[in-house]
């Protein structure tokens, strides 16, 4: 049995396709299948895949007819035979040393699921990876409050909790968690929420990097299209994070990080209105500002740098400043920060 599982779910992904299984090819840790599971890819996708198929037997490939990121990731995890899993998306890199620091720490410690750290980048990988102390900084959280206090932290910082985690395989199929297929924004959070539920120990480590691919076009990243449901969808997930709080009585404890989280979601809902594509702006922002959760979300007080711009462009809107709020808009986009 391989010790990691990576499943690479692609739709029409040339672009940025080599590259991604490059990067785990290059690993200094070999112990791994990749499953490349196809989405009914209209490029030329399938074709880079089969050529992998040809240079590594630990490559796999599979079509997966059942439309969706959510339904592909499904595929991969029946078909996976690694202790770990790792979803790994297309567009997107992993360090050449992540899979032999993961392997090493999950021995050591013996933790359940394993958070690693994000890396943004537009083109190029940076070449120099700064962190705040000399000696990577790892937390593990031994109970279930501990790892609450850690989802409900990473609600401010995460917008999804979207990181991926390498999650025993284990966990997943014994308690038969899946992707959500019918969920078109935040099923990543969804899942690891699920996952959460069932770990005993979890840990982050700083060491583990993986590489996330941002773009400021609007059509390249599938969390900056235009979605006429977003606010729908986003309440959705607003409700499940309340519900997961408060079945394990961590609410009030953690409140402002969980209105934090709200107002995360919400300020996505007014990007998703400024969309060249949405047609009727207005309509889009009356019916965020008079959300309940909206205006419970402005009376906190954030002092991370991005809550705090968010926070006044919310407040901009709240008092129905459009013109300004465009603006801002553009800036915080400028800045990454949108």
């Amino acid at each position: 049995m391989y010790s990691f599982s990576i499943i690479i779910p692609i739709y029409n992904a040339e672009r940025t396709l080599e590259p991604c299984i490059k990067s785990v090819l290059k690993q200094s840790f070999f112990s791994y299948e990749i499953l490349l599971i196809d989405n009914n890819s209209t490029d030329h996708s399938a074709v880079i895949c089969k050529r992998f198929l040809k240079t590594d037997s630990r490559v796999k490939y599979f079509l997966c007819k059942e439309q969706g990121v959510s339904a592909a990731r499904n595929y991969g995890i029946e078909k996976a035979n690694g202790k770990y899993l790792f979803f790994l998306d297309a567009d997107d890199l992993i360090h050449f040393n992540f899979l032999e620091i993961a392997y090493k720490f999950l021995r050591d410690y013996n933790t359940d699921l394993l958070i690693p750290r994000i890396v943004r980048f537009s083109q190029n990988i940076p070449k120099k990876i700064t962190t705040k102390s000399e000696i990577p900084r790892f937390y593990i959280y031994n109970s279930k409050k501990e790892q609450a206090l850690s989802f409900a932290t990473g609600l401010s910082v995460y917008r999804h909790f979207q990181v991926p985690k390498i999650i025993k395989r284990s966990i997943i199929n014994s308690n038969k968690i899946r992707f959500i297929c019918n969920c078109s924004i935040g099923e990543d959070l969804l899942f690891n929420l699920e996952c959460l539920k069932h770990c005993q120990k979890s840990a982050y480590n700083e060491g583990l990097i993986y590489f996330y691919r941002y773009s400021h076009a609007y059509n390249q990243n599938l969390s900056r299209k235009y979605r006429p449901d977003v606010l729908k969808e986003r309440k959705k997930i607003i409700f499940t994070v309340q519900k997961y709080l408060r079945e394990n009585n961590y609410f009030q404890d953690f409140r402002k990080d969980f209105y934090a989280f709200c107002m995360n979601e919400f300020f996505a809902c007014i990007v998703n209105a400024f969309h060249p594509l949405q047609a009727d702006g207005k309509n889009a922002f009356n019916s965020i500002v008079r959300d309940l959760f909206f205006i419970k979300a402005l009376t906190y007080k954030f002092y991370e740098p991005k809550l705090i711009c968010k926070k006044i462009f919310l407040q901009f809107l709240s008092r129905r400043k459009y013109r300004t709020a465009a603006f801002i808009i553009k800036a915080l986009q400028v800045l990454g920060i949108a």
